[in-house]
């Protein structure tokens, strides 16, 4: 079991933020994120990108990695999945969204 860099904020209360930089990537819209000196799965909350095997998955995971991947983002918590990962918006450094940029490029 992962242990959880922040913490979920109760309900009814604001969202958690975490910051950190984007170590690694499953997919487009999975990715992990070092804080704290611990590596974090986060997923996309809202949408989903196409998987590694499917038409545009290589395509939505290269799309993300040139937007985040070892760039610092802010992730805005909504809650976790059932596989214990993150799952919440990532903020990009220049105020944007990696979930809004991927509806944008048709790749979710």
């Amino acid at each position: 079991m992962m242990v959880l860099w922040c913490r979920l904020a109760p309900r009814g209360a604001s969202a958690e933020q975490c910051t950190g930089k984007v170590v690694g990537m499953s997919d487009g819209d999975t990715i992990s994120v070092l804080s704290e000196g611990q590596a974090v799965t986060v997923r996309l909350y809202g949408g989903v990108a196409p998987e590694k095997a499917q038409a545009f998955g290589t395509h939505a995971r290269r799309f993300s990695g040139d937007l985040v991947l070892q760039r610092d983002v802010t992730v805005v918590v909504h809650t976790t999945d059932r596989y214990s990962c993150l799952v919440g918006e990532v903020l990009l450094p220049d105020s944007g969204s990696l979930g809004h940029e991927l509806v944008r490029a048709g790749l979710a």
